[in-house]
């Protein structure tokens, strides 16, 4: 949940480890290769509890790597029988352009360049996450700075803010080590959108 909401850090009574690396299109050069690692965990501080993380992001993508580290810090605050998470990012951008690898058609190009080439810029996420006994709901913004990343001298990047949207549930059933789980998380950049829907069915005895 902290990979889009920092808001959730520290949500559970336990330090969070997560690790995850995916390539796709393998066997092809330059397929795209993410590398996500994330952890976070509550503390007491006082008589409120508060929720600390941090997270690295290294994403390939043919001859760009995008790189991200980040801390989160997210107050919970008890609210109408729930808990209501306030989550900041303080995110630190990395985009390398591997001008090295490049092919021209035309030798003569100025624009793209022939060595390898790196810009950073600050950034920000922020969001909401309201638990409740058995239902949570939660809303985020990544880029919050809409920042626009040198990379060289000749180019740039302009990264538009994300919005997301997640929201689940703990149906429990006639049988007590049954439970049923849905789940809908949302995410648009205010020109394209994309919804996920996710049910699965927990055995816990």
């Amino acid at each position: 949940e902290t990979a889009y909401t920092p808001s959730a850090a520290g949500n559970q009574n336990k330090m969070n480890v997560v690790g995850a690396y995916n390539m796709s299109l393998v066997g092809f050069e330059h397929n795209p290769k993410t590398m996500y690692l994330s952890a976070d965990m509550p503390f007491q501080l006082l008589g409120m509890v508060h929720g600390v993380g941090a997270q690295l992001v290294n994403d390939d993508i043919g001859v760009f790597s995008h790189k991200k580290f980040s801390v989160m810090y997210a107050p919970q605050i008890k609210l109408l029988g729930g808990v209501l998470g306030i989550g900041i990012q303080p995110v630190m951008l990395s985009e390398n352009l591997k001008g090295s690898e490049l092919e021209f058609n035309d030798a003569g190009d100025m624009v793209l360049p022939t060595s390898d080439v790196t810009g950073t810029a600050f950034d920000l996420n922020a969001g909401l996450y309201y638990q409740h006994d058995w239902w949570y709901v939660g809303a985020s913004v990544q880029h919050l700075l809409a920042p626009r990343v040198e990379i060289g001298e000749t180019n740039e990047l302009d990264i538009d803010p994300a919005y997301y949207f997640t929201s689940g549930c703990n149906i429990r059933l006639n049988n007590p080590f049954l439970s049923i789980q849905p789940s809908v998380m949302g995410r648009t950049d205010g020109v394209g959108y994309r919804a996920d829907i996710t049910t699965r069915l927990t055995y816990n005895y």
